[in-house]
């Protein structure tokens, strides 16, 4: 379980500031991660009411067309892979190679922001720093494993995870499925080009658990927790699709409702908890 840095947005909106250099010019706006960086221009975009722009995050070209609709109005969000992706393998073996990740690699993910979406409809900060470190670290925890994302949403972390892994199952429910379905199909060329593995949507609902049921070597999620009800249901998909010797990396606020339950459930499942 990863417990990032998440910050109310005001105070990440105070803290960044724009620098001035000794003539009183604009210099570059210094951050101290790039997911604080993330944050904080997704942040300008919702609390603007502007839409980002697709190739550069957070730059309010234009206002939102339809009022109505919620104020983040990003409608894609393209992540571009860093062409200094170790590619080494780390186990020794025959010095073989992982995927080649070039810096031309651009996974593009459709956002819908409507009611029928829920939560799921955008990709949310966590979402980004999970696909981040799996790209970082998909070779030496990913490559040639059974993957399975719980509650995708859009799906970024679970297609970067494609890049390594030998299968990817990204699942969830409802409208949420259709445009997850969507956003595999779209880069369904791009993840076999690069991955050679295969990836596939499908639906999974929590609460009526039924076959078949996808088994994983590796479970992904990102903010999954954050009512008491929704635990024990997390915790029986869990353990339903989870190969006795799998792992789970779970992305979540501690802070949320919850958190301490979620801990106490899975460590009386017998799961071990770091």
């Amino acid at each position: 379980i990863f417990s990032p840095f998440i910050e109310d947005s005001n105070d990440v909106l105070d803290r960044v500031s724009d620098k001035k250099d000794a003539g009183g010019k604009d210099s570059v706006r210094v951050f101290t991660t790039p997911e604080e960086e993330e944050m904080y221009y997704c942040d300008l975009a919702i609390k603007a009411h502007y839409s980002a722009d697709v190739t550069q995050v957070g730059n309010p070209n234009k206002k939102c067309e339809d009022e109505s609709l919620p104020g983040y109005e990003r409608r894609w969000y393209e992540m571009k892979l860093d062409s200094q992706q170790r590619r080494e393998r780390s186990d020794g073996v025959g010095g073989s190679e992982l995927p080649s990740t070039s810096s031309d690699l651009t996974l593009r993910v459709r956002e819908i922001c409507q009611p029928t979406q829920g939560t799921g409809g955008r990709v949310w900060h966590c979402a980004v720093i999970l696909a981040r470190w799996i790209h970082r670290n998909g070779g030496e925890v990913f490559e040639g494993k059974r993957v399975v994302e719980l509650g995708a949403g859009a799906g970024l972390p679970g297609l970067v995870a494609s890049l390594f892994a030998s299968h990817t199952t990204l699942t969830d429910i409802g409208d949420v499925l259709n445009n997850l379905t969507y956003n595999v199909e779209l880069n369904r060329n791009c993840c076999a080009r690069v991955g050679g593995g295969s990836i596939e949507a499908l639906e999974l609902d929590w609460t009526r658990l039924k076959d078949p049921i996808p088994i994983a070597d590796v479970v992904i999620a990102t903010e999954v927790v954050y009512s008491m009800e929704i635990v024990p249901h997390f915790v029986a998909v869990l353990l339903a699709c989870l190969h006795p010797n799998g792992i789970c990396y779970l992305l979540q606020d501690h802070q949320r409702e919850g958190f301490n339950l979620l801990l106490e459930q899975v460590a009386s499942a017998g799961l071990s908890v770091k």
